[in-house]
């Protein structure tokens, strides 16, 4: 995978809204559905950041 998306891909997993006002919490969240959230946000990354990283290793090994 190309160095570029491996940037995007950490940006985007640290970029976490830690500002629980836009997130669906419940009223007292616990750590574990922050964490549940935040997994969930990882693997939204990961489903962008490989067909990107495919495609721009297919294009430049063109």
């Amino acid at each position: 995978m190309p160095n570029s998306v491996k940037v995007f891909y950490w940006v985007w997993a640290f970029s976490f809204p830690y500002d629980y006002r836009y997130l669906p919490f419940p009223e007292e969240p616990t750590g574990l559905v922050f964490i549940g959230f935040w997994i969930v946000w990882l693997g939204v990354g990961g489903l962008i950041a490989i067909p990107l990283g495919d495609w721009i290793a297919k294009r430049n090994s063109s």
